[in-house]
């Protein structure tokens, strides 16, 4: 994530479950800083059907957390 390097961390990781044909998001794994406020951007788009290519194309107030999503897609 770029703002765990911007901030210097150490400790992240994650896994996004994303259907192979839809590109539909199935699931996401989210371990490190603020997580918790990230994850609910998955359930958004868990809830919503969104595809990974819909988060990408969604604008994110920058730098924060959830910004870093895109990356992760």
């Amino acid at each position: 994530w770029f703002n765990s390097r911007r901030i210097a961390n150490q400790h992240y990781a994650f896994k996004v479950i994303k259907d192979k044909e839809t590109e539909k998001v199935l699931g996401a794994h989210l371990v490190g800083p603020d997580a918790g406020e990230m994850i609910n951007m998955f359930v958004m788009a868990m809830c919503g059907g969104l595809s990974c290519h819909d988060l990408k194309a969604m604008i994110f107030a920058y730098p924060t957390w959830s910004n870093d999503i895109k990356g992760m897609t």
